[in-house]
């Protein structure tokens, strides 16, 4: 038994217990043409999905406006605006996932798309994802 598996679980077990199922979609895109990318992207076969349970959060008044740099997906240092929404998914049950690959997520029945994702690991174990996502 690893040194967070307690943790792990129980990320898992509170998740599922009082989450929501979510969509997690990765869009699958490549250059046209390789050589030429800039003329443009066509979709690939399949977008990728996952269907994990999630707890959506409102940010905090005090978290309003503080960078949220860690994971970003387009590398740049991201605010947190007044309607953003905090999505903790939990590690175990993604099959090893990156979600930093995905763009999208849909909660509620509400799209989003996801601005950043960062990994709570401690000890390099994958214990939950903390996602940013915005409408």
């Amino acid at each position: 038994m690893g040194e967070y598996d307690s943790a792990v679980a129980l990320a898992k077990r509170l998740i599922d217990k009082k989450g929501a199922t979510v969509t997690l979609t990765k869009v699958n895109v490549t250059p046209e043409d390789s050589a030429k990318p800039w003329r443009g992207k066509t979709p690939a076969a399949a977008d990728t999905s996952l269907t994990p349970k999630g707890v959506a959060l409102n940010f905090l008044a005090r978290e309003i406006g503080s960078q949220f740099t860690s994971g970003s997906i387009t590398g740049a240092v991201d605010q947190v605006r007044r309607d953003d929404v905090k999505l903790l998914v939990a590690a175990d049950g993604l099959g090893g996932a990156n979600l930093r690959e995905y763009s999208k997520a849909t909660v509620s029945s509400r799209s989003y798309s996801i601005i950043a994702a960062s990994p709570l690991s401690p000890g390099g174990v994958d214990v939950m994802w903390e996602l940013l996502l915005r409408q």
